[in-house]
């Protein structure tokens, strides 16, 4: 951000707050705001974005939930806070099996329901499969038209992804 390299945080501020307003779970806006109160020694204020940010997301989210945990973490490292990032990195462990723990009972769920129908279980293992594929490719689609798969790091899977979206165009 200009403003912030500029050292007008104040206006810097209003960005941040003007792009949360248009989308206030705008992964790298807070995570940027963050840093940028916490290398002007606004630690506090660092903190409050990033634990703000995280009560916006449910134990079910997504990877942008994740994104924040590491991020906040590694603030916490690099100001020499091991026991603050230590607890924030169990905070996110506790939270990823959380997450884990209601898949699979929505799984369960849905896997006894289809058993209900006179599948087997073969016949559900293969439509999970499928379905889970079809998923996640309508999910790259999505995020790449949306602009947001610029955010992960790791380019190899970005270019599959792209490469798999302009041949279905």
């Amino acid at each position: 951000m200009l403003e912030s390299k500029q050292q007008d945080y104040s206006a810097a501020r209003r960005c941040f707050s003007r792009a949360l307003d248009a989308d206030r779970r705008n992964v790298p806006a807070i995570v940027s705001w963050a840093l940028m109160e916490n290398s002007i020694g606004e630690t506090s204020d660092a903190r409050a974005l990033f634990e703000r940010a995280l009560k916006q997301y449910s134990s079910g989210s997504n990877e942008a939930k994740t994104d924040l945990w590491a991020a906040y973490e590694r603030m916490e490292v690099n100001n020499g806070n091991l026991r603050l990032a230590e607890g924030i990195r169990d905070r996110s462990v506790r939270d990823k099996v959380e997450r884990k723990v209601e898949k699979i009972k929505d799984y369960s769920s849905l896997n006894s329901s289809l058993k209900t129908t006179g599948r087997t279980d073969d016949d559900n293992n293969k439509n999970n499969k499928v379905y889970g594929k079809i998923e996640t490719m309508t999910w790259i689609k999505e995020k790449i038209s949306e602009g947001d798969l610029l955010y992960f790091d790791e380019v190899a899977p970005i270019k599959r992804a792209k490469k798999l979206s302009e041949e279905d165009d």
